[in-house]
């Protein structure tokens, strides 16, 4: 089988490293794999470590927020999608794929192109779109219009769907090997807490992007400066980076942490080589959006490698997190309570021990590889079986 993956950012992210490794598994499997790309990124080389070709295909047009920068680009966008969805369906029929398995959601030119070109089209959507409930209306009909099949990472990314529309929408979760959290050896954690200067005390942190008044970051910062006193060994890690353009998320954030006083024990590492690690290597784990996340990968691989999660209790994060077992979760915007349940565990090891235990069975049970790649192997026979058709969701 030939697969061509259509994907619109070549940086790496959570869905970057999803394709990867389903790429990787696919090419291992015998079949044949192309990614197309907007542009050359660090993506690249490691899908074409995998045996995946790399196709650099500037008609792949993402929608980001600089499209709506003001009218007249988003006049020049909308202008540019139909010639760029004709080249883009020419070169999809030039390639003879037996389906096209478009990666994310904001890639306007995609679904028209697919459809142009006749061939068998599946969807993955990764994205929340509550923020913009006027363009999702539309937004929404246009994808199922334009898609055989839609894959969503979670019941919250599906439930989005008007119910018109869910006869072609189907939740997978996203899977994750073991064998990558085997790797992590003792090793592997000293040395991103030597690199920190983590001693021998407790680390709380969140991992992913750094973005102010999404992702939630400044609500950590605000709960970690409400435990310093009575934690004086733990050290509060943000582990991630701002994407390119919003390096002024991360000014805002090292501007508040000095206005609440914090010093050593509050630690922005920036991007690290080792993410594995750098999550074995925390005592807890927190996620604390205050918008909803689709599916985030790092409250998987945290409960994967033992660790318990406090989460914020929307999005799909309570899909993942269940309440006092594996982990805890707290209302969105609201220091006091994350404060609260970061106290909670940081109290007591044997309790962060239990949920880490009960958090890696969860992992196996729901987010491990297999049921996922075979889950996508079948969505894969669905739609060449029955391209252009609505089907009802298992």
């Amino acid at each position: 089988m030939k697969i061509v993956f259509l994907h619109g950012i070549s940086d790496l992210y959570g869905a970057s490293r999803c394709l990867v490794r389903l790429a990787g598994a696919l090419r291992a499997d015998g079949h044949t794999v192309e990614v197309w790309l907007p542009d050359n990124g660090p993506l690249l080389p490691l899908l074409e470590a995998g045996g995946a070709t790399c196709r650099r295909t500037p008609e792949i047009q993402p929608i980001n927020r600089g499209v709506n920068r003001d009218l007249g680009s988003l006049a020049r966008f909308l202008a540019g999608n139909l010639p760029a969805a004709v080249s883009l369906a020419k070169k999809i029929r030039a390639a003879h794929p037996d389906l096209v398995h478009t990666n994310q959601a904001l890639l306007l030119s995609a679904g028209l192109a697919v459809r142009l070109s006749g061939a068998p089209h599946l969807l993955h959507i990764r994205e929340w779109f509550g923020e913009f409930p006027g363009f999702w209306n539309f937004y929404q009909r246009y994808l199922a219009l334009f898609s055989d099949r839609i894959i969503c990472v979670s019941r919250a990314v599906a439930d989005q769907f008007h119910p018109a529309l869910r006869n072609k929408v189907q939740v997978v979760y996203d899977g994750f090997p073991f064998a990558e959290f085997e790797a992590v050896t003792p090793a592997r954690i000293q040395a991103f807490r030597d690199a920190f200067g983590l001693g021998g005390g407790p680390a709380v942190g969140v991992v992913g992007r750094i973005k102010w008044k999404r992702k939630g970051q400044e609500i950590f910062l605000q709960a970690a400066a409400q435990l310093r006193t009575d934690f004086p060994e733990a050290r509060f890690l943000c582990i991630g980076s701002p994407f390119p353009g919003n390096e002024s998320h991360l000014e805002a954030l090292r501007r508040f942490a000095a206005e609440l006083g914090m010093g050593r024990e509050w630690i922005i590492t920036g991007d690290v080589a080792d993410n594995l690690g750098a999550i074995a290597a925390l005592d807890v784990l927190v996620h604390p959006p205050c918008q909803p996340e689709p599916f985030s990968g790092a409250v998987v691989e945290a409960m994967a490698l033992g660790k318990p999660v406090i989460g914020t209790d929307l999005g799909g994060t309570p899909e993942q997190v269940i309440p006092d077992q594996t982990g805890l979760l707290v209302p969105p915007n609201d220091a006091d309570a994350l404060a609260d349940a970061m106290r909670t565990l940081l109290r007591d090891a044997a309790l962060r021990t239990a949920m880490g235990q009960r958090g890696r069975e969860r992992y196996r049970e729901c987010f491990s590889w297999d049921p996922f790649y075979r889950s996508i192997l079948r969505e894969y026979g669905v739609v060449r079986r029955h391209p252009a058709a609505a089907l009802p969701a298992d």
